[in-house]
């Protein structure tokens, strides 16, 4: 059986034990552990999952109300 793996300040530890990726990968829409769990709910809080590009939604708001 293999030890937990011991990470980094800097990184985080996915739910598999073993892998290592870095904190700002996690909750950023990829799945970077084999198992996802960079990307879970529990891992992501709603208020991280729900920022998104704003150009795309700037453009389509100022063009409607023209």
């Amino acid at each position: 059986m293999e030890a937990p793996k011991t990470c980094s300040s800097k990184q985080f530890v996915c739910k598999d034990g073993v892998t290592c990726i870095s904190k700002g990968w996690r909750c950023d829409r990829e799945k970077d552990c084999p198992d996802g769990s960079d990307e879970e709910p529990d891992v992501c809080p709603h208020s991280t999952v729900s920022r998104c590009p704003t150009n795309t939604n700037v453009e389509e708001q100022s063009s409607v109300s023209t």
